[in-house]
């Protein structure tokens, strides 16, 4: 990702989406480290355009049934607990009127070449690939509905 301060373009834009992965490209299994860095990044993007910023992708891996506590990279302990900090510096950004939506990656796990953050296929959906839901698909499902009923409350 481009920073706020290079970026050459920004200035041309109605709108702002920005792919990030605190906690997973960046500072993967750090995730004390989640809600601090959305809250920075974002707010210098704000601050340098002052533009709508919709944070179009984010999440981490998570390999089915893989459980780990305390929470380890790949286990869906860290992907959820990935996506509840994530969540809370998006409430942060979002009433500060620094963030104007987001959309996770990815709906359901997919196959991709293999690599260093990738064992066998992408596994940041949140459902396995025969559409099964992992332990992070009740957090967006509970997220949902609650900006759900922040948006009833607004009209």
């Amino acid at each position: 990702m481009i920073l706020a301060a290079k970026n050459l373009q920004a200035d041309l834009l109605d709108l702002i989406c920005v792919n990030k992965y605190f906690g997973w490209y960046t500072d993967i299994g750090y995730l004390d480290t989640v809600n601090q860095s959305w809250i920075y990044e974002m707010s210098n993007w704000k601050l340098k355009y002052n533009k709508p910023i919709i944070v179009s992708e984010y999440g981490a891996e998570a390999l089915p049934g893989l459980n780990q506590e305390p929470s380890r990279t790949f286990s869906e302990q860290y992907q959820q607990e990935l996506l509840e900090q994530t969540h809370h510096a998006f409430d942060v950004l979002r009433k500060n009127h620094i963030i104007t939506g987001e959309m996770i990656w990815n709906l359901a796990d997919f196959m991709t070449a293999d690599g260093m953050t990738r064992a066998v296929g992408n596994h940041k959906g949140m459902l396995t690939r025969t559409r099964q839901p992992k332990m992070a698909a009740y957090i967006l499902k509970k997220r949902y509905k609650n900006l759900e009923k922040e948006m009833k409350y607004l009209k």
